[in-house]
């Protein structure tokens, strides 16, 4: 009786292992609740094996996709997929200030995809340039999966207009760039003809420009060298003074000059008080052509007539009484007078 019970139960196991008893259905579980969707599973024979993902049509928490397909076959035990829908992705918080690469990446996390718009990009004075200000749509707003969302980068501190600062003490203008949120770089000596050295002739960038602030901008100051006075002077003098202030000197023609002695310089080009640049500081002297009339009283004629000659200038005798050897007495410029080379120098002589 035991071993016909026993044959028994060996073949009802053995026709239930070879008949439909080993395998199971899988159920319809897409719309479901995934507690309801696990559920009819296990019911089923069949073990759940729940994933998440986002879903444009599926409501939260509902099974959107399941493998295999609903009516499938499989071996009782056998562990299928069932992925339950998290609704639309929604933008992710990107905290401003993150860099491009941090914004991309938390995009791809939600399934979404990074867009850029310069068009969208706004100035900020807090966040730097290039750094990521937000998202348009903002966060947690709900977008299809796969979909484009802006992201809004920072252009940095927004342009404000260069103060003006020409004419203004070095101090001066420091401070007004400071009030105006720029910062100060170096100063640049500049030629101006118009500025003595060390005033402030403007800046750079320069006044009214748009610049953002913390911009670093240099003052441009005054840089000349001025020439010193030398009429009058001697040669050598003058060189001396004019090498000693930074200047190259050449020497041009003679110049009739009635105030400055024959021989001594009568000006320069530029002229006394001019400012040059720095980088072209050339300078031409020219000396006087002036001649000084000497004392013709007292002479004779043929003397006085050898010594306006001598002296480079031309005798002439308004009145005479007598010879060649009678006497000056008057005489027109007077002795002492400078007058042009070859001037005329009229006399009287008596008797």
């Amino acid at each position: 009786m035991v071993i016909l019970l026993l044959l028994g139960t060996a073949a009802a196991l053995g026709g239930w292992w070879l008949g439909s008893g080993r395998w199971a259905y899988m159920p319809r579980t897409v719309g479901l609740q995934q507690v309801a969707a696990e559920s009819v599973v296990r019911g089923a024979g069949l073990v759940p094996d729940v994933h998440t993902a986002f879903d444009d049509d599926v409501p939260a928490g509902s099974v959107a996709r399941a493998d295999p397909a609903a009516g499938t076959r499989a071996l009782r035990g056998t562990q299928v997929d069932l992925v339950v829908s998290t609704g639309r992705p929604r933008v992710p918080a990107v905290r401003a200030g993150s860099s491009v690469a941090q914004a991309e990446a938390a995009l791809a996390r939600a399934t979404l995809r990074a867009r850029f718009d310069p068009a969208a990009d706004r100035y900020d004075d807090r966040v730097p340039a290039g750094a990521v200000l937000g998202t348009d749509p903002v966060a947690g707003t709900a977008v299809p999966v796969s979909a484009a969302v802006t992201v809004v980068r920072s252009l940095g501190p927004a342009p404000v207009p260069v103060p003006a600062v020409a004419g203004k003490s070095p101090e001066d203008a420091r401070n007004a760039l400071l009030a105006a949120g720029f910062l100060v770089g170096a100063t640049v000596p500049t030629f101006d003809p118009s500025v003595p050295d060390g005033a402030v002739v403007g800046s750079r960038p320069a006044a009214g420009v748009p610049t953002p602030r913390g911009t670093t901008v240099s003052l441009l100051t005054g840089h000349s060298l001025l020439v010193p006075p030398t009429q009058g002077r001697s040669v050598a003098d003058a060189t001396a003074r004019l090498t000693a202030a930074g200047f190259t000197v050449s020497f041009g023609d003679r110049v009739f000059d009635p105030d400055a002695e024959g021989g001594s310089v009568s000006g320069t080009v530029p002229t006394a008080g001019s400012r040059v640049d720095p980088a072209d500081p050339r300078v031409v002297l020219h000396l006087s052509s002036a001649v000084t009339v000497p004392p013709l009283v007292g002479r004779s004629v043929q003397e006085a007539e050898d010594a306006l000659r001598t002296a480079g200038l031309a005798p002439v005798v308004v009145a005479m009484v007598g010879s060649g050897s009678s006497r000056v007495v008057d005489q027109s410029p007077e002795p002492g007078v400078r007058v042009a080379p070859g001037s005329s120098v009229g006399m009287s002589a008596f008797p």
